[in-house]
C-alpha cells in the first residue's frame, strides 16, 4: 500500500470514529432532553391534580402559624377568648 493509500485509509478510519463519537454525543443529549421532558410532564401532572396547591397551602399555613407564635406575645395570646 502506498503512502497516499495509507493516508486515505487513515482518514476513512478517523471519519468513522468521528461519526461514532458524534452519534454517541447526540444520543446523550437526546436522552438528557427526554429526561427533562419527563420531569416537565410529571410537574404538569402534579399541578393539574392539585397536589402542588395543597403543598403550597400547607406550607403557607405553617408559615403563618410560626410567625404568629413569634410575633404575638404569650400574654396577649392567653388573654384572647376564642369562644366569643
Amino acid at each position: 500500500m502506498s503512502g497516499i493509500e495509507s493516508s486515505v485509509a487513515d482518514l476513512q478510519a478517523a471519519r468513522a470514529s468521528f461519526y461514532t463519537l458524534a452519534e454517541d454525543t447526540l444520543q446523550m443529549y437526546i436522552n438528557y432532553c427526554e429526561s427533562g421532558l419527563e420531569q416537565v410532564k410529571l410537574d404538569k401532572k402534579q399541578l393539574l391534580n392539585g397536589s402542588v396547591k395543597s403543598e403550597m397551602t400547607n406550607w403557607w399555613l405553617k408559615l403563618i402559624a410560626t410567625r404568629m407564635e413569634t410575633c404575638v406575645p404569650d400574654t396577649i395570646n392567653s388573654e384572647i377568648d376564642y369562644n366569643d
